[in-house]
């Protein structure tokens, strides 16, 4: 065990309760980083799921979510981890919030155990994370997509770049908007920033940490189409349910 884990001793992912030593001795994989009980609520989402957005599905008998059926979508198709409800709430919170970059490492090996195959299937050309606007950045102190993206992108050994797309505009809280709002709010806030990278890319995968209506994925999505036709595609830890 590494000294910084003596004086602060790892904890589970889901429920923040400390884990003994002895777990972070030996890999078990995304699991090791879960305490016994919450190893058994563990549920990455499985198949059946959105052919668009990968969003799990209640019945088999759909191809696409409430959401995707109704919407043009801007990206080709994505994936997600985990569906955003219950104790994913909450680590996504801690994530985010409160300083929990190590989450990434698990994150990391939850995408390598569950979506390695999708990733290699689509031969992607370059990885890129949602940006964060300046000030944000700032109070926050890190890109939390940023961090998920890079470990991805090295691990299955994709180009990964964080300065292709820059957020310009300072807009408001999405939390509370619906889909048509947050595409308003959201309208002129990303640029291209390094469109260098982008010369020889005809496959992009966004990474996010949260995906909700899509709005933010679709916005970078058009603006990554507009000089050349690729294919975009995103990967997030979690989405919303269908209702």
């Amino acid at each position: 065990m590494r000294a910084i884990e003596l004086l602060f001793p790892r904890k589970c992912v889901m429920c923040d309760t400390v884990l003994p030593q002895m777990v972070f001795e030996k890999d078990e994989g995304a699991i090791g980083y879960l305490c016994d009980d919450c190893k058994k609520k563990y549920s990455p989402i499985k198949e059946p799921l959105c052919k668009k957005c990968g969003r799990a599905l209640r019945q088999e008998e759909k191809e696409y979510c409430s959401e995707c059926t109704v919407r043009i979508r801007e990206f080709s198709s994505g994936r997600a981890m985990f569906t955003y409800e219950g104790d994913m709430k909450k680590v996504m919170y801690r994530f985010k919030y409160s300083n929990m970059k190590w989450y990434a490492e698990f994150f990391e090996k939850v995408c390598v155990e569950n979506l390695s195959g999708w990733i290699k299937d689509m031969d992607f050309d370059l990885v890129i994370p949602v940006p964060l606007h300046r000030k944000k950045y700032k109070k926050r102190g890190y890109n939390q997509a940023d961090i998920i993206g890079r470990r991805i992108a090295e691990r299955l050994d994709i180009t990964y770049s964080d300065s292709v797309v820059e957020r310009s505009a300072e807009t408001a809280p999405q939390k509370f908007l619906g889909f048509e709002e947050r595409k308003n709010n959201l309208k002129n806030a990303f640029n291209i920033r390094n469109d260098s990278v982008l010369l020889d890319c005809e496959k992009v995968l966004i990474v996010d940490d949260i995906f909700t209506t899509g709005a933010t994925v679709d916005s970078i999505a058009e603006l990554l189409k507009t000089d050349r036709d690729r294919e975009i595609f995103f990967l997030c830890v979690c989405i919303g349910g269908d209702d």
